[in-house]
């Protein structure tokens, strides 16, 4: 962000061609959706997303130089002062930001109660909520609420629909179904996942060139979420293009085993998308550090004075039967052989 202040200041009132061309060096950049809904931890957190830096050359900063230096040398100044850990302020003023407790907290805490945390014969709806915060110096100046996405466990199946894709696990069957609702299409695969065989030239290509990669810290931290007990972890992650390193993005997340669903299949479907996208082993397997399903994540996308702050959180949680349609294909989609960058949102 002190980059592009320096480039506005110069360019002054042509700061908005240089907003066109990060826009369209965006378009090239840009693969993947960032929010880290349910179900898709370690799915999508490509900290590509250019809309903060965007959002700012919009307006005329660079008439601002001189007071932006100044007040971020004296927030410097007091955070270095008050040894402000930012992180921590940030999970637990969190139920502030969200309002409070939810309406249906005491049917959540009646269902912990009467949950075993095995596998049951019934069928389980995860309730999912979803939201963007975005924060300029310190304060919330936006929120956007996402389409809930819709999440079914049962004894062995399971489907999840998210973000435009729907993705079926089938034990029985010994597939995994991926329908994309972008480009009315579906491909059926086998597990375990022919990787990259599933993956078409233009998709494999991409792949090449970059994969996810990160680790997972289990901390002490500890706190009831909409009345199941849940343990904080703090996920990093970071692209690996030409096989080096680039910029990491920090993820919070709380999990709880004190669910009534089977974990192992919620899992499996998590797995199997991390390897759609092409997650490499190392994440794989650090990602197993984290025990029970996310009742809470918070992914943090920072760019001084901004900061995006991608939220989901586990609102209830039901015995119900799905509705036909979490398992059935629609009749006038067509069947691929392989999955193609549109299918999961790449341009």
């Amino acid at each position: 962000m002190c980059c592009d202040l320096t480039v506005a200041t110069i360019l002054r009132e042509k700061t908005l061609e240089y907003r066109q061309t990060l826009l369209n060096t965006a378009r090239g950049l840009l693969t993947e959706k960032v929010e880290p809904g349910l179900g898709l931890l370690g799915v999508a957190e490509e900290p590509f997303r250019l809309i903060s830096r965007l959002k700012w050359l919009e307006k005329e900063t660079y008439n601002s130089r001189t007071l932006y230096t100044a007040a971020s040398i004296g927030a410097f100044v007091i955070i270095a002062s008050l040894l402000l850990p930012m992180e921590s302020v940030g999970i637990s003023q969190f139920s502030e930001l969200m309002g409070g407790q939810p309406e249906n907290s005491q049917t959540l805490a009646a269902d912990h109660a009467k949950s075993t945390g095995s596998s049951s014969a019934g069928c389980y709806f995860i309730k999912e909520l979803a939201w963007t915060e975005e924060y300029e110096w310190w304060s919330k100046a936006n929120s956007t609420f996402q389409e809930p996405s819709r999440f079914y466990l049962c004894q062995d199946k399971a489907s999840l629909t998210q973000d435009n894709l729907t993705c079926i696990l089938d034990q029985s069957a010994n597939s995994f179904t991926l329908i994309s609702h972008r480009t009315e299409s579906y491909v059926v695969m086998d597990l375990p996942l022919d990787i990259p065989g599933i993956w078409s030239d233009e998709l494999r290509w991409i792949f090449k060139q970059r994969t996810t990669s990160g680790d997972v810290k289990k901390t002490r931290q500890r706190k009831e979420i909409n009345g199941r007990k849940s343990q904080l972890y703090k996920v990093t992650y970071w692209p690996l293009v030409d096989g080096k390193k680039n910029r990491k993005s920090e993820t919070q997340v709380w999990a709880s085993t004190e669910v009534p669903f089977d974990i192992g299949l919620h899992e499996q479907v998590l797995f199997n998308l991390r390897r759609i996208y092409n997650r490499d082993a190392d994440l794989q397997q650090e990602l197993l550090k984290i025990k029970g399903a996310q009742t809470r994540v918070t992914m943090y996308n920072k760019r001084f004075p901004l900061e995006t702050r991608y939220c989901s959180e586990i609102m209830d949680i039901s015995e119900q039967a799905p509705p036909a349609e979490a398992f059935t294909i629609p009749a006038d989609y067509r069947q691929k052989e392989q999955i193609e960058p549109r299918d999961l949102g790449i341009q």
